[in-house]
């Protein structure tokens, strides 16, 4: 603000907005300017303390995420807390350094740290998240005493009461569980991370969206744990109850939980299940993920070859074929052998992309393989529709984001619908929090003022621009309309929230994944004419039907379109690019229809004056199928 205490100058909104150009440089993956941009942020003495805080925190990361320079990260982050107020956020990162650094005992300590200094709900998930992590970590020379886990398991499951499927919370609770011998709270843990309904009439999702108990191949995983967790008790369960666990868990894609099992130190050896196949196979992923993550930060820095990827993750199953065929030295190994026997065994599923020019892995785990029908505009076709979990690579662009966003799917060359469910099922839940939460609404509602003020300058230096303010406005709406939608019907309470999250999860699978993936898979129905098209082309059509068809254009349109990445050298943001050319024509064309529209003000920040069927309607004008 002035210091007259007046309206903030034009020159003072463009200042404020510094920080979020920056982060919008870090989103379109520009390491080399969005690291020049953050340091301008903190240089400039006349921008907030807490927003020149947040740029130095930025700094710090990308100085031990990239660079490995651990020096000038620890600076950044002592710059950061003489900066700011509020110590948490600075202090987790500092964990976060240490535990790279592999010094697990100091950054238990720290995070420990970070969990005393936690003002909020969402504050804690992610201290104790981080210190669960800690001391779960194999070898990490962490003493992880029965008392330090059951003291942070305690402390996890009222969170996962109010935060039921909640992703990360739900995994490390179900490994905390087992390792405290609680076999009651491992299995809500387990039935929370998979969805599993904890009665017979809550509400299922089904049509396999992405919370909903519609996942056959782990019905059986399912039986066997219903039966053996309540009974549990760690190294005294006999030996044929501790096979069955470790079978359902491998079945059930958890891996280093089932592999763990198998090699209890708490056991005698004589007396441990013999599961060599799992053990070995939970070793390879840990190390393809440690390759293909060093892999990724060499390329990010320009650094290393794309063929360094596929050597590395060969090189680090050799062992794993090795075991694997004890009893025949001599199988031949390759890369097409190697995909096809850890398919058939553990579900693997292997699938290689490129970002630019850096070639990206996209490494997960079957659990559900199905047939899908998808219709648009009078086209159909039955397609395979597959849903991973426990993912070892989300590909380059969701290790570069860190966390601030990922890859939701894809469409492969055998025309198979891909969906990544760890990518989908913390939203809904986030977003419930953000409408019923008083810290969370209170947050947002703030970020909404302040990123409102700025929308306008940033469109008219650039009609096209990405909008923050304007895709919180738009969730925000879209959150309140399904919520008095569902109160409408009389739910409330318990029922209420679970409706809510399950009805949203289910709108954004259907936009994302069946109708933007579907229209990749009926556009490859056409080979010649897809053939002929662009990258960026084949993405503007798949997410013209992603808002067209969408339940609700609101959330469609802030998925993966009112992005950070609009324009720049991706063919999303080379499409997303498109749409807002069109949508801004478009709404300039019938400005006259959209209610409240203000010909003083830039267009695009007006996005969300329009009605949904007024929006669905912009999006078909742009479509040669909808014509």
């Amino acid at each position: 603000m002035s210091c007259l205490g007046g309206a903030e100058t034009t020159e003072e909104k463009t200042r404020r907005s510094s920080l979020q150009k920056a982060k919008d440089l870090y989103f379109k993956r520009d390491l080399t300017a969005a690291r020049q941009a953050f340091g301008k942020v903190l240089e400039d003495i006349g921008l907030p303390d807490g927003e020149r805080a947040e740029a130095a925190r930025k700094l710090a990361r990308i100085e031990w995420r990239f660079n490995r320079d651990w020096g000038q990260a620890y600076s950044y982050l002592d710059e950061a807390a003489r900066l700011g107020r509020i110590s948490f956020p600075t202090t987790l990162e500092r964990a976060r350094i240490l535990e790279c650094q592999e010094k697990f005992k100091r950054a238990l300590d720290t995070a420990r740290e970070a969990l005393s200094q936690a003002e909020t709900s969402e504050n804690r998930i992610k201290a104790l998240t981080m210190i669960g992590r800690l001391l779960l970590l194999p070898n990490a020379g962490v003493p992880a005493s029965q008392e330090a886990v059951k003291e942070t398991l305690a402390s996890l499951l009222p969170l996962l009461q109010d935060n039921r499927g909640r992703l990360e919370i739900s995994r490390l609770a179900f490994g905390l569980a087992l390792l405290s011998d609680d076999g009651a709270a491992a299995l809500e843990a387990w039935r929370s991370y998979y969805w599993v309904p904890a009665k017979s009439n809550e509400i299922s999702m089904g049509d396999g969206a992405a919370n909903g108990w519609d996942y056959p191949i782990l019905e059986g995983a399912h039986s066997v744990l219903s039966r053996q967790l309540p009974h549990w008790v760690g190294p005294a369960s006999s030996r044929g109850a501790r096979a069955a666990v470790v079978e359902a868990l491998a079945s059930a894609r958890m891996f280093s939980e089932a592999a763990w099992l198998a090699t209890d130190p708490r056991v005698s050896p004589s007396e441990r299940v013999s599961s060599p196949e799992v053990v070995a196979y939970h070793q390879f992923l840990a190390a393809a993920e440690g390759t293909v993550n060093e892999y990724y930060r060499k390329r990010a820095l320009g650094e290393g070859a794309n063929q360094e990827l596929h050597d590395g993750l060969m090189a680090a199953a050799r062992p794993l074929w090795k075991s694997l065929h004890n009893d025949d030295p001599a199988a031949p190994f390759s890369y097409r052998q190697l995909v096809e026997e850890i398919g058939q065994r553990f579900g693997a599923y292997i699938y290689f992309q490129t970002h630019g020019d850096i070639r990206s892995l996209n490494m997960g785990h079957r659990i559900s393989d199905r047939r899908q029908r998808i219709e648009q505009y009078g086209r159909t076709a039955e397609v395979r529709l597959i849903v991973l979990d426990s993912m070892v690579s989300n590909g380059y662009n969701t290790w570069f984001w860190d966390g601030e966003a990922a890859a939701g799917g894809w469409v492969d060359e055998e025309g198979s619908i891909v969906q990544v469910r760890p990518s989908y099922v913390d939203g809904p839940l986030r977003a419930w929090n953000r409408l019923t939460d008083p810290e969370d609404r209170s947050r947002i509602d703030k970020r909404i003022r302040e990123h409102k003020r700025e929308d306008d300058v940033r469109a008219r230096s650039d009609r096209f621009a990405y909008l923050p303010g304007l895709a919180l406005r738009l969730r925000r709406q879209a959150g309140q309309s399904l919520l008095a939608e569902l109160r409408s019907r009389g739910l409330k309470g318990p029922d209420l929230k679970l409706a809510f999250i399950t009805e949203l999860s289910r709108r954004i699978q259907a936009s994302s994944i069946l109708a933007h993936e579907g229209r990749h898979a009926l556009d490859l129905r056409d080979p010649m004419r897809n053939f002929f098209r662009s990258r960026a082309e084949k993405e503007f059509r798949a997410k013209l039907s992603e808002v067209a068809l969408a339940p609700d254009p609101r959330i469609a349109l802030t998925g993966g379109i009112l992005s950070a990445n609009i324009g720049d050298d991706s063919s999303h943001g080379q499409a997303n690019l498109r749409i807002m050319k069109g949508l801004v024509r478009w709404m300039t064309e019938n400005q006259g229809d959209i209610q409240g529209f203000d010909q003083s003000r830039p267009v695009l920040p007006q996005v969300d004056l329009l009605t949904d069927d007024q929006l669905r309607e912009a999006f078909r004008s742009m479509d040669p199928w909808a014509k």
